[in-house]
């Protein structure tokens, strides 16, 4: 009877682990900000444009930022 109950035990924490272990590659390894920008009615299109370029530059300024999609 005492080597069911360990078997049972370690059975269990096995599959605990290799639970774990699934989740923790599946997790992100990341962080992800979605950011929604509405411009105001007499915003110039040459002014949206300086933006949009100075946004598509963030990643070389800033080494933590990987990718910007616009």
């Amino acid at each position: 009877m005492k080597k069911l109950f360990l078997a049972a035990v370690v059975s269990s924490l096995l599959m605990f682990a290799s639970a774990l272990s699934a989740a923790d590659a599946a997790s992100p390894k990341t962080v992800i900000h979605v950011i929604t920008v509405q411009w105001k009615a007499d915003a110039k299109p040459d002014q949206i444009a300086k933006v949009m370029n100075v946004v598509a530059s963030l990643p070389s300024q800033y080494p933590g930022i990987t990718r910007v999609w616009t």
